[in-house]
C-alpha cells in the first residue's frame, strides 16, 4: 500500500485512476474500511471509549494511515464524486 501523502498528491491531481494500479487498490481499500466503520458507529451506540477504540483498531489495520485519512477520503469523495474516474 502506498503511503497517505502519496495518495492525496495523486487523487488532488485529477488524473485518471487506471483499475488494478496501487492508487486505486488503496483507494478501494479505504472505501471499504469507510463504509465498515461507518456501518459499525452508526449501527448502535457507542461509548466515546468505544468509539476512540474503533479508531485505533482503524490506525493498526490501516499500518501508516489512520482514520482522519478515512474521513479525508470520505470528504473528497462526496465533495467531489465526479471528479475521480477509473479507467480500465
Amino acid at each position: 500500500m502506498i503511503d497517505i501523502k502519496e495518495f492525496l498528491e495523486y487523487m488532488e491531481s485529477g488524473k485518471i485512476i487506471t483499475c488494478g494500479s496501487k492508487i486505486h487498490e488503496c483507494m478501494h481499500w479505504f472505501s471499504q474500511e469507510a463504509l465498515r466503520l461507518t456501518a459499525e458507529l452508526n449501527g448502535s451506540y457507542h461509548t466515546p471509549q468505544e468509539i476512540r477504540v474503533l479508531n485505533g483498531i482503524a490506525d493498526r489495520k490501516a499500518g501508516r494511515c489512520n482514520i482522519q485519512f478515512v474521513s479525508a477520503f470520505l470528504y473528497q469523495l462526496w465533495k467531489e464524486p465526479l471528479h475521480w474516474s477509473l479507467q480500465r
